[in-house]
Formats: structure tokens, C-alpha cells, sequence
């Protein structure tokens, strides 16, 4: 890739990138840098070995790259969390290695850490599909009623601001910050005008803010990340903790956070804001609760912290992760994933450091000797459908309780 062209790809994704989470760590008193595996790794870092490690010479990222294997960030294949990329690293690994040696390519030896660069790079670039449609944006504006109030750049009606300038904050978590601090003056206004408030699904937050991004001439504003989770956890016990609940800890008025979310995408989120913000506002005021204003910092650090604690991250089934372990890892690996000598370790020991980057990282530079002997025992190499991945690292992780 030409300097150029590198230094274009990386500015469209600096604008697309959501969320960095820069909070991976050993076991230990670091105890939410344990909690946080869901983009523990540097995107940026990432971004530069896919293309150094030579991944950009077969694969491509949104067309920038090569064209003999699959565009990673193709429209529809965004991957939902990091163990969707773990299973599909794992699917494809025996038709990329045939690959490669066919090629002639020697696989570049990756350091746990590489590969958790790498994994929350390829999840970033899959949010750069997270597009909404601009026109649809626009029709949704106008259905919903947003238009009433706000202008739209030449308009020089309404009570609201003009939305052109609020294009330079079309990201969801920028946007979730502002729908937040501005949703009881909207509300007072809108019961003025006699405008019913309106629901946002998760698909027109998307097209809203794409729409937004074809308006207004003002800069567009990266949202202030990373965020730190410490003080996102700080910020949740001193303004949600008396309704919410998270880490086992706070209120039962409001749903559990530990439970994690029903969207699981940061438009989903935002949606989810506007939505229910009528009716927090309305419980707040009966307990008598300040509702706080948060800065988009603090927004960018709450939602952090959510990341961390695993809300927008799909729940594994302990019991059919054990099925799924019996079936396709139980031959080699053993009963009750006891260990079969040196080339098939025990796995209980590694508990509750198993992951999606500790299996893509042990399937990176172990997983040519597996698929050898799987093939000199007869041996299919295990696949894994769905969110199946989900299931067998909650059955591993069990094992350490």
C-alpha cells in the first residue's frame, strides 16, 4: 500500500472508529482489566500489522488491500463481538494455511498481543459498515417530527438548533451524549407543540446520522476515545447505580446490566437513550434524582465501562458450550478438557483467561501443528456455526470455578 493510500484509509477509519478499549491486563488487583475482553486490544497498532504482517496482501479492508481472499469489511459481514472473529478465524484457518504454503507464504509468527490488535482492529473495520442510508435519514426526520423544531443548514425556521451543525457529531456515542443532556428541554417543548414522543430503532439512528454527515460544512469531531473504564465505573455508581444494576452491585428499578443488552451495537444504544429517556426522567423526579449531565468524555467513558463488564456481549450457555467441547474439541483435548500430553494441554488451568484473542492467539501459532494431526488421525477440523464460539468459551471459563 502506498503511503497515500495508507494515509487515507487511516483517516476514514479514525472517523468510523467508535469504540478502543485499551484496557487488557494479567490477573491480578487490576480487577476490571480482567472483567474487560471485548476490544482489549490497539485497533491502530492492529491496523499496521494486518498490512506490515502482510494480511493486506490477500485480504482486503472496505477495498483497500488484496482481492484473493475476502474483503473483511464487506457490507453485511460486520461481526457482532470478538468470538464471531474468533469462529470465523477458526472456520477458515485450514483454507488459509493451504493458502499460504501454496503460495509460498511463511505465516508470521503473532504475539498474544499482536492478536489482540489485530482482533479489535478487524472488529473496528467492521463498523465502518455500520452505515445508515442518507436518505432515509432524511425521511425519518421529517416522519418523526424532528424537523418541527430543527432546521436542516438553509432552513431558517425553528426553536431548535440546526441540525447541519450537529453534523460534526454524527457518531453514536457523540450523538448518544447529546440526545442525554438535551432530552428533557425537547421533551418540554415538544409537550408545548403538542408532538408525541417519538421512538428510534437501532436502523433509524443509523440513517439518521448518515444522513447528518452529508449536511453542514462543519469539521466532523472523532468521539473522545479511548475511554477510561475506571471512571466510567465511577460516573455509573455515583449517577445509575441507584436504579441499575452491574458487577452484582445497585438497584433493581431499572434492568440489570449484568444481564447484558438487548442491541448490542452502539446505534443500538443510542436508540435506546431516546427511547426510555422520557420515562427515566419521569422515575428520577418520583425518587427525587438529579438527572446528570455528562460531557461527551464521560459519555465516551460510561459506555467504555459497559464494554468492559461485557453488557453488549452475547451470554454463553455453559451447558452447551460442554456439548460442543465433547464433540469437536473432546477427542484431542480429553474429557472434561483434562489434557492429552504436551501437543493437547489441559485446559482448565487457563479458566477464566480463556477468550476469544487466547483462542485466536493459540490457534494462530498452534493451530498448523492441530490441523497436522487432525489430518494424520483422520480427524475433520472442527467448524463452528453461530455464536457457538460464545457457548465454548463459557463452558472453559467455567471450569475454573
Amino acid at each position: 500500500m502506498n503511503p497515500r493510500t495508507r494515509k487515507a484509509f487511516w483517516w476514514a477509519l479514525g472517523g468510523a472508529l467508535l469504540v478502543i478499549i485499551l484496557v487488557t491486563g494479567p490477573r491480578g488487583p487490576r480487577e476490571l482489566d480482567t472483567l474487560a475482553g471485548f476490544l482489549p486490544g490497539n485497533p491502530h497498532r492492529g491496523g499496521e500489522l494486518f498490512y506490515d504482517r502482510g494480511c493486506g496482501g490477500c485480504h482486503a479492508i472496505s477495498g483497500i488491500g488484496g482481492k484473493e481472499a475476502a474483503d473483511l469489511a464487506r457490507p453485511g459481514s460486520a461481526p457482532s463481538d470478538l468470538e464471531d472473529i474468533a469462529g470465523s478465524m477458526w472456520n477458515h484457518a485450514p483454507e488459509m494455511w493451504e493458502s499460504m504454503s501454496t503460495a509460498g507464504i511463511e505465516a508470521p509468527t503473532l504475539t498474544p498481543e499482536d492478536v489482540s490488535d489485530l482482533m479489535a482492529f478487524l472488529f473496528a473495520a467492521g463498523y465502518l459498515q455500520e452505515q445508515g442510508d442518507p436518505g432515509r435519514g432524511r425521511a425519518v426526520l421529517t416522519s418523526k417530527k424532528c424537523r418541527s423544531c430543527h432546521p436542516l443548514g438553509d432552513e431558517k425556521h425553528g426553536v431548535g438548533p440546526d441540525l447541519a451543525r450537529w453534523s460534526s457529531r454524527a457518531n453514536p456515542i457523540l450523538w448518544s451524549a447529546a440526545l442525554w443532556n438535551h432530552a428533557p428541554e425537547m421533551e418540554e417543548a415538544m409537550k408545548a407543540e403538542g408532538i408525541a414522543w417519538p421512538e428510534l430503532s437501532q436502523g433509524e439512528v443509523n440513517d439518521i446520522l448518515a444522513y447528518l454527515r452529508t449536511i453542514g460544512n462543519v469539521p466532523r469531531e472523532r468521539a473522545p476515545l479511548p475511554g477510561d473504564p475506571r471512571h466510567g465505573r465511577s460516573l455509573f455508581r455515583r449517577d445509575c447505580q441507584k436504579c441499575h444494576r452491574a458487577e452484582g452491585q445497585g438497584g433493581e428499578i431499572g434492568p440489570d446490566l449484568d444481564a447484558g443488552a438487548e442491541v448490542r451495537t452502539l446505534s443500538g444504544l443510542a436508540a435506546s437513550f431516546w427511547n426510555h429517556s422520557p420515562a427515566m426522567g419521569e422515575r428520577m423526579n418520583e425518587l427525587k434524582v438529579e438527572r446528570p449531565t455528562l460531557s461527551e468524555a464521560e459519555m465516551a467513558d460510561l459506555i467504555t465501562y459497559l464494554f468492559a463488564i461485557r453488557y453488549f456481549e452475547r451470554q454463553g450457555d455453559v451447558a452447551v458450550g460442554a456439548r460442543i467441547y465433547e464433540s469437536r474439541c473432546g477427542t484431542c483435548h480429553g474429557k472434561g478438557a483434562k489434557g492429552k500430553g504436551e501437543d493437547a494441554p489441559d485446559l482448565r488451568s487457563y479458566g477464566a483467561q480463556v477468550s476469544a484473542v487466547f483462542l485466536a492467539s493459540a490457534l494462530w501459532n498452534h493451530g498448523p501443528r492441530m490441523y497436522e494431526q487432525a489430518q494424520e488421525h483422520g480427524l475433520e477440523w472442527p467448524r463452528f456455526e453461530n455464536h457457538e464460539m460464545h457457548d465454548l468459551i463459557a463452558y472453559l471459563r467455567s471450569l475454573a470455578d
